[in-house]
């Protein structure tokens, strides 16, 4: 016995909330806060606050069936996060450039070939921060140059396999690093690649 999905394959055209302003609510070096005023398409006013970045970009460094992870204290969470390497892009910085940044200062690892995937909203119900994915191959080590909240951090290596079984078991929650493997996982399988692991 067949069952069909629920789903249609027709795209539907969703109505837009109007917005009359926008303002500043808060602002520091790292994002802003902006609260519009909107009217939602059924004609129910409200505010809308959004948190917005210049983006951010996060890298996968690779090298011999392995990824390379930075294991560290995210305060919101209040927890210890297993992630790949990432970090806001600096005013008058290109993604490309906050890539390599972020890859040399994080894991002390410098790209000599970096492959640019993609990019993808991250909490778009809150944020508007892009984040840019990057892949880091023929890489070599650099001293690692770290902020005051990294210091107690580590880095190390692991096999796409263990990475993907951390993921299964629960122990990777960082979002962001979850959306670049998911990102890289389908590249690959796009280009007629087994999954990275499964080799």
């Amino acid at each position: 016995m067949s069952t069909s999905l629920p789903f249609s394959n027709t795209i539907p055209v969703m109505k837009k909330p109007t917005r009359h302003s926008s303002r500043i609510a808060y602002e520091n070096r790292w994002f802003a806060v902006r609260c519009d005023d909107i009217t939602w398409p059924d004609g129910t006013p409200g505010e809308y606050f959004t948190v917005a970045t210049g983006g951010a970009c996060i890298v996968i460094p690779v090298q011999d069936g392995s990824v390379c992870l930075i294991e560290q204290y995210r305060v919101p969470t209040d927890s210890i996060s297993l992630e790949f390497p990432m970090g806001r892009i600096d005013p008058k910085e290109n993604p490309e450039a906050a890539a390599r940044r972020e890859c040399r200062e994080e894991v002390g690892l410098h790209a000599n070939t970096l492959e640019y995937l993609g990019s993808f909203d991250a909490l778009n119900g809150i944020f508007n921060s892009p984040f840019h994915v990057f892949v880091a191959t023929d890489l070599e080590p650099r001293d690692r140059e770290l902020e005051p909240a990294e210091k107690e951090s580590k880095t190390f290596w692991m096999r796409f396999e263990e990475w993907e079984d951390a993921i299964a078991s629960g122990r990777v929650r960082d979002g962001d690093s979850l959306g670049a493997w998911a990102m890289y996982s389908a590249k690959q399988r796009m280009n007629n690649i087994r999954p990275a692991g499964n080799i």
